[in-house]
């Protein structure tokens, strides 16, 4: 079974009359885990302006931050990031094989492997073949 863990790797702010560092956009990494084999995908997400419950920066938490970031997501798009890191775990523990119809090509030098058919090039040496021309 493949486990899909979320983690925040960085908080865009901005600031406004009222409030300082309101997040704006949250960079986001899902690490899917299945036994020994680990993939991951990463992302970006806007976030709207808090309209009430404004939390200050330095007591913002990991799972608040991922529960606004899916929550700006949605249901679709969380599942189809998700997603994403599963195949890539699944890609990873597949070996790709050679077809077993194909068969491997050989390569040959046609440079240096030719057979002689031609019968005139091939003369056997007998012991009547002993004139030489002379020049």
């Amino acid at each position: 079974m493949t486990i899909c863990t979320w983690s925040v790797t960085e908080l865009k702010t901005y600031s406004d009359e009222k409030n300082r560092d309101i997040v704006q956009v949250v960079n986001w990494k899902i690490t899917a885990k299945d036994g020994t084999t680990e993939a991951s995908t990463t992302g970006s997400t806007s976030l709207p302006a808090p309209e009430i419950g404004y939390v200050d920066y330095n007591d913002l938490t990991e799972e608040q931050v991922i529960s606004w970031v899916k929550g700006a997501l949605g249901e679709a798009q969380m599942n189809a990031a998700e997603g994403v890191a599963i195949a890539a775990v699944a890609a990873e523990t597949y070996e790709p094989k050679p077809l077993p119809w194909a068969k491997p090509k050989q390569i040959t030098d046609e440079t240096t492997a030719v057979p002689i058919t031609d019968e005139t090039t091939a003369v056997p040496i007998t012991d009547e073949t002993t004139a030489v021309p002379t020049v």
